[in-house]
């Protein structure tokens, strides 16, 4: 290709000096080179956004294509996690009620034979005979007395002071043997409570 002065040159047949004809040149490049950045610049700049606009496409793609992916794996993970404590609550779940309802008879026999022990030690049976003795004694006298009718007023002085030391007697058993009768019951109702639990 041909320089711009030797066009000019023999376009104008040498009317144009050639210092003129540099400066034209140098103009002319000028010109042509601001243009060309300009129009690559805009080409640039277009290529630019274009690119863009296909890599945030690109991207927005692939985002979705792993959040698809992530979710399944989440849901896949999940499901599995569900099921694997499912089985180990139905696990534990079984076996605290089997070792609860162990635990809860073994602690009512032990509780069971605390108390029996502890009844046999804090109330004897011996005191327990003799009151009901006593209090069979206390009701034949009674039926005694209405049958053969003694008044006493009438009776002799040693029957009188027989009965009365006799019911002193009973009175003072009776009395002693109320808390043990009292606590004797108590643990006997909480007894048959725990063992209807």
């Amino acid at each position: 290709m041909s320089n711009i002065s030797d066009v000019l040159k023999e376009a104008t047949k040498d009317i144009l000096s050639e210092d003129t004809l540099k400066e034209i040149e140098n103009v002319f490049n000028t010109s042509v080179n601001e243009k060309v950045e300009l129009h690559v610049k805009k080409a640039l700049t277009e290529q630019d956004e274009d690119y863009s606009a296909k890599l945030e496409k690109l991207i927005e793609a692939i985002d979705t294509d792993h959040t698809n992916k992530l979710q399944k794996v989440v849901e896949a993970i999940d499901a599995d996690r569900a099921a694997k404590l499912k089985t180990v609550i139905e696990k534990y779940g079984t076996a605290l009620q089997s070792e609860a309802a162990t635990f809860k008879n073994e602690l009512v026999a032990k509780i069971s034979k605390y108390l029996e022990v502890y009844l046999e030690n804090k109330v004897p049976t011996a005191s327990i005979n003799e009151a009901v003795k006593n209090k069979k004694a206390t009701k034949v006298l009674e039926n005694i007395r209405s049958i053969l009718a003694v008044n006493m007023a009438v009776s002799n002085e040693s029957i009188k002071d027989a009965v009365v030391d006799g019911k002193k007697q009973l009175k003072k058993l009776h009395r002693s043997l109320k808390p043990q009768m009292r606590k004797s019951r108590l643990l006997l109702k909480s007894l048959l409570q725990s063992r209807q639990n």
